[in-house]
């Protein structure tokens, strides 16, 4: 019997050690296979945010494109900004008849920003001198126009929801960053690097018809800011974190441990924004994340970096939890089935094994 009882424990821990082995074994590739998706899961998170970056961006510059269009082709905008090209004299400059204009002028992309959600507004004279501006901050649009009082340039300026012009004493230097020659070229939409921001800038030419040509009477300029919170509002449902690398060095955004250099990344896909082009990126993986790297073009030649990307401990944080799952497991199937086994090898094998040694004994001593 006491053999009987060792071959159980022999046959039970042969038994136990088989089903743990065959657990683990399981565990481990469930584990190998679990980390593969989860980087393919980053993987397809990282394509969709850049394809939602890639899209808004392209949005909103046709939206601002179009919206160039619309109102570089309203006829009163036409003929305000004939009257202010042709007939204003800075040196015998008539407020009466021209800040009325350019106030008139200034409403108009006051209502058209605050209304598209946009972040500036600005109207250029044939000459590419400023003619009125609108600004807005926060939940308010500040107007801005143009004056002159014996030959020196001056400003007014007014809240968007009202007509009460006072003198600006600090000039909008913020207007001036956009007031560059655009001849040859009736509409854009770029993107374009200022004051360490970057800008979806939209101009249309203002032209009329005069003797049966085409004369440019002035530019209006949509702008709306790519800043952190234009970028946090696209990406914020991929719970991923992201940097945005400007030419300067600049960097905007939560990922902070991936070095780069932007002037060096010249390998690197560039983000389109043509609808039909698919997403390309490169993959960059640190010790902290797995990443995704593209470019963005910018007006000039110029390109900005924008990564991507998942720390990587939320991704073992996750692994971690799967593999104390399969331990908690193993040692529940390994207590619910051992009495189980035990009381099997017994009946099945040990018990049969035993009569059998007793016969044979029965056996010896009869002889």
């Amino acid at each position: 019997m006491a053999n009987g009882l060792r071959l159980n424990h022999k046959l039970l821990l042969f038994w136990l050690g088989s089903l743990v082995s065959t657990l683990l074994l399981i565990g481990f590739l469930f584990q190998y296979m679990l980390t593969e998706l989860h980087q393919e899961d980053a993987e397809k998170q990282i394509t969709q945010a850049y394809s939602a970056l890639q899209n808004k961006i392209s949005n909103r510059m046709v939206q601002t494109q179009r919206l160039a269009a619309h109102f570089a082709s309203h006829q009163e905008v036409i003929a305000s900004l004939h009257l202010i090209h042709n007939y204003e004299d800075i040196n015998n400059y008539q407020p009466i008849i021209f800040d009325v204009e350019k106030r008139r002028l200034a409403h108009q992309i006051g209502r058209l920003i605050q209304a598209n959600d946009l972040d500036h507004a600005f109207l250029h004279d044939g000459e590419s001198k400023l003619v009125s501006l609108a600004v807005r901050n926060d939940n308010s649009v500040t107007l801005v126009h143009t004056t002159y009082k014996n030959g020196e340039q001056s400003f007014m300026q007014s809240a968007l929801e009202d007509n009460n012009f006072l003198p600006l004493l600090v000039p909008p230097t913020i207007s001036l960053r956009f007031n560059t020659s655009f001849e040859g070229a009736p509409l854009i939409s770029r993107l374009t690097l200022a004051d360490g921001k970057l800008h979806i800038e939209s101009m249309a030419a203002i032209t009329r018809q005069v003797n049966g040509q085409s004369m440019t009477m002035g530019w209006v300029h949509f702008v709306d800011t790519l800043d952190k919170a234009f970028i946090d509002g696209v990406l914020q449902r991929f719970n991923l974190e992201y940097a945005l690398v400007l030419p300067d060095g600049e960097r905007i955004g939560t990922l902070t441990n991936v070095a780069h250099d932007v002037n060096n990344e010249v390998r690197l896909p560039v983000l389109s924004f043509d609808a039909d082009t698919p997403v390309r990126w490169n993959a960059n993986i640190c010790e902290e994340y797995f990443a995704g790297d593209a470019l963005v073009p910018l007006s000039g030649g110029k390109h900005a970096l924008v990564t991507i990307g998942v720390q990587k401990s939320s991704l073992v944080s996750a692994l971690n939890l799967f593999i104390k799952a399969m331990f908690f497991a193993v040692i529940f199937v390994v207590f619910m089935l051992a009495p189980i086994g035990f009381m099997f090898l017994r009946k099945s094998i040990t018990a049969p094994i035993t009569q059998l040694v007793d016969g044979l004994k029965s056996l010896n001593r009869e002889d």
